[in-house]
């Protein structure tokens, strides 16, 4: 995997990622312990999943792969044009991980470090609230003045009962509808101009503490090597 399809790639499931974070209450901001402790997820699970991306020249694209959820660990693996990747944030380390299956490759960022590729030249993306606020995971945009968070009822989504929010950024106008599992407090499926992403066949269980942390025969790269000298 190159880095333009690394880069490529990381465009796809970023959007997945942030989704994902924003509703669960991992969008890596700081915790105040009493306050924040809903965020964490109670439910340990793994569910296939599926990415539909309308890409960078308007082509729609679809990645499968999987999600594996533990109490404070998510990991997303992903089949793309550039080959098998998975992204792994550990909320209790404040670290992610990047692996390149393929390639046997890893890299490590710092919660600040994935922000800030995310939302780097090229990317074209960013976390939809403050980072640096306390995130309550019942109001996700509470904290954010740009964005608008809606609940708009409950609806069953692939076998599971969700809570359905609009989550509007005042800025550009861009609307992301998501359907929060009521009991998992994971997006079962969420959908924009960006993408939709979908779960099914969502299996409750303590997932293996191997899947969060880089396979013993990987080799762990640079970051800013991988990305090309890009800060």
């Amino acid at each position: 995997m190159n880095r333009e399809n690394t880069m490529s790639g990381l465009r796809i499931i970023s959007w997945a990622v942030i989704v994902a974070m924003v509703f669960a209450g991992l969008v890596l901001a700081p915790r105040r312990a009493a306050a924040q402790a809903p965020g964490m997820f109670t439910v340990p699970f793994s569910a296939d999943q599926t990415i539909t991306s309308t890409g960078r020249g308007g082509t729609p694209q679809t990645i499968t792969g999987k999600v594996y959820v533990g109490k404070a660990r998510t990991r997303m693996d992903m089949s793309t044009q550039g080959g098998n990747m998975a992204m792994i944030i550990n909320l209790e380390t404040k670290e992610s991980i990047m692996l390149m299956i393929d390639r046997k490759m890893a890299m490590k960022m710092s919660a600040d470090g994935l922000s800030g590729m995310m939302g780097g030249r090229g990317m074209q993306m960013k976390p939809p609230v403050d980072t640096s606020k306390p995130f309550d995971p019942t109001h996700p945009c509470a904290e954010s003045t740009d964005m608008t968070c809606t609940v708009a009822g409950n609806e069953t989504v692939n076998g599971r009962e969700c809570q359905k929010w609009v989550m509007t950024q005042k800025s550009t106008g861009k609307v992301t509808t998501a359907w929060i599992d009521l009991k998992l407090h994971y997006p079962i499926k969420a959908v924009s101009d960006s993408g939709t992403l979908e779960l099914r066949n969502v299996v409750e269980g303590a997932q293996p503490d191997s899947l969060f942390v880089v396979p013993p025969d990987f080799t762990v790269m640079d970051p800013k090597a991988m990305m090309g000298g890009r800060n």
